[in-house]
């Protein structure tokens, strides 16, 4: 049985604020679940149901895999290539990871990818802001070899109905990576979670049979729709030394099922942005004040962009005020703007046009 209380295990906690109608992502350096006895409206979350044999050498569950020989229930794969040998695997001793939930957890198998240019394991995009990855070029991650689903990688999905729209849900899994006496992998991978407002980027580690502890993440977004999906792509190993993605106890609920162990305190869900997209000035206003405010912008590669009132008067974010900023000599594209404040962190996403 697990342990209901979570705080002793909360090695890591970060917090990364998104645009769109996801409200915020959450991740915390531990196996165990966060939230206990919720009513899951995923089925078949944590994988045991399938026809899949466990192994790395096992059947595979990709129809587009020549080796195609399972399934998961109530979980579709797409993309990949006839040689991609994503599987089932198990958290014994003899596996090539830990699990976080019963017996089986789902290995996104896929060869090798390009994160940020053509060039093999270049890295040098990538941005983290706390538990989100930025600044990954348009068209990548990518996969050269076809036979592993190029551009598209290999995703594992499924649709979620009778969502209340406007309503807040708690999408809540565990992400771990291969780790393997013959394959030692010490870096952490990358991949890709869609639950229909376009990819969002996360990292994934190393997690040795019995003993790894793996990443909890919690993905707080209001339903615009009474239908989701919720998808995760991976294209491949990001470099040598890079884990893959291995997929666990998926669950999704309602903000209210979330634990009380968590602060679900929310600077990003009161700040708003206008007019998005803008072109000459951007208004922020905020629902409390916010002291000591220092304000950051990013162009979509993760570069820091220099802006005369990253202070002055923003510094203090009055309750139902607006600061205005100064955007008219920001090139067109896509910038995050990162606000850090006394009451916590924040991160919007917003597009400058002319």
């Amino acid at each position: 049985m697990r342990k209901i209380r979570i705080s002793i295990m909360f090695l890591l906690l970060s917090y990364s604020y998104v645009s769109a109608q996801i409200i915020q992502i959450r991740c915390f350096d531990q196996n165990n679940s966060i939230s206990q006895q919720v009513n899951n409206l995923l089925i078949n979350g944590g994988f045991e149901n399938s026809t899949c044999s466990l192994g790395l050498n096992a059947g595979r569950f990709c129809p587009n895999s020549y080796l195609y020989s399972c399934d998961i229930s109530n979980w579709t794969c797409t993309g990949g290539g006839v040689n991609t040998y994503a599987t089932i695997v198990d958290g014994s001793g003899s596996s090539l990871t830990c699990t976080a939930e019963g017996v089986r957890a789902v290995y996104f198998g896929n060869s090798y990818s390009e994160a940020c240019t053509s060039i093999e394991q270049d890295t040098s995009c990538f941005n983290n802001i706390n538990c989100e990855v930025i600044g990954i070029p348009l068209g990548y991650p990518s996969n050269n070899d076809q036979t592993f689903g190029g551009g598209t990688g290999i995703s594992l999905e499924q649709t979620v109905n009778g969502l209340v729209v406007d309503s807040v849900y708690v999408l809540e899994f565990w992400a771990g990576g291969e780790s393997y006496s013959a394959n030692p992998f010490g870096g952490s991978g990358l991949f890709a979670l869609n639950i229909g407002f376009g990819n969002t980027f996360l990292k994934c580690k190393p997690t040795s049979p019995l003993t790894g502890v793996g990443t909890r993440y919690l993905i707080d977004f209001k339903a615009v729709s009474s239908s989701h999906t919720i998808k995760f792509t991976n294209w491949g190993h990001i470099c040598d030394n890079c884990t893959e993605l291995v997929l666990d106890d998926v669950r999704l609920y309602t903000l209210k099922e979330l634990s009380s162990f968590v602060n679900t305190y929310n600077v990003s869900a009161n700040l708003t942005l206008y007019p998005n997209p803008a072109t000459t000035t951007l208004t922020l206003t905020t629902e409390q004040t916010l002291k000591n405010a220092e304000l950051k912008i990013m162009n979509a590669i993760g570069q820091l962009v220099s802006h005369p009132l990253t202070r002055g008067e923003c510094a203090s974010l009055s309750a139902g005020k607006g600061c205005v900023l100064d955007i008219s000599s920001l090139p067109p594209g896509l910038y995050y703007l990162t606000l850090q404040s006394n009451e916590g962190v924040a991160v919007k996403k917003f597009e400058v046009i002319r």
